[in-house]
């Protein structure tokens, strides 16, 4: 089980996170996945995709969502929403605590950040369910889940 391969599924994670919380502010906004699409330019279910299939979105896919996301709301001459918004809290720990990975040893990180990363359990098996689970990945939920 490798460092790399922990990284790269906290990417994953914070990918989700942040592709969910914009699915919720369209929600609330009653906002529908097709209309941000194509006012991103994309295909009318680029959005749904993305978050389907669980896809790890640019800097600027998300920025992009951000502005077509406002522009709707200026139009409806509702209030704007900020990347905070999409980009919250928890989505930040995710990507501080991946940073502090390189550098672990890696059964020593496991047990500091228990917490956060039994959190990430529903993710790992929402990965599996979807067959997008490698087998590094397997090994690294494995032993989350007897944290």
């Amino acid at each position: 089980m490798s460092t790399e391969t922990l990284q790269k599924f906290l990417e994953k994670v914070a990918a989700k996170k942040i592709l969910d919380n914009i699915n919720s502010v369209l929600s609330r906004e009653d906002i529908k996945q097709k209309q941000l699409s194509i006012r991103t330019g994309k295909s009318d279910n680029a959005f749904n995709k993305m978050l389907n299939e669980m896809k790890i979105p640019k800097l600027t896919t998300i920025l992009r969502y951000l502005e077509s996301v406002n522009e709707i709301l200026r139009e409806r001459k509702s209030e704007e929403i900020t990347l905070e918004q999409f980009i919250d809290d928890e989505a930040l720990e995710i990507i501080k605590v991946t940073n502090n990975i390189a550098d672990a040893d890696l059964t020593v990180f496991l047990s500091d950040n228990k917490s956060l990363l039994k959190s990430t359990i529903y993710y790992f098996e929402l990965l599996k369910k979807k067959k997008k689970i490698s087998a590094e990945e397997e090994k690294i939920y494995i032993k989350i889940k007897g944290l």
